[in-house]
């Protein structure tokens, strides 16, 4: 029973200290209704709700056509970092 209502204060804790109106991914603060690019990683976070969020990443890319392939750069924001075909 004690440790229960350890776990239960934790938890209360946890959701007491949550500012209604952000997220947080990785260190950074990301208001409600915000999207997010994480930094070398071609993802993008869309804070929802408090401390709840949605990620996008890139589709799988495959071309039947004879196409140049321009590989993922996560050196730009997505969607911009996603691999693609030019063709």
């Amino acid at each position: 029973m004690k440790s229960f209502l350890l776990v239960l204060c934790a938890i209360l804790a946890i959701f007491a200290f949550a500012k209604a109106d952000e997220c947080k991914v990785e260190g950074h603060v990301v208001k409600v209704g915000e999207t997010y690019s994480l930094p070398g990683k071609c993802t993008e976070i869309k804070c929802t709700g408090p401390n709840a969020f949605t990620a996008k990443t890139c589709a799988l890319e495959h071309s039947l056509k004879p196409c140049k392939y321009i590989p993922q750069d996560n050196s730009k924001p997505y969607p911009e970092c996603c691999p693609r075909h030019d063709c």
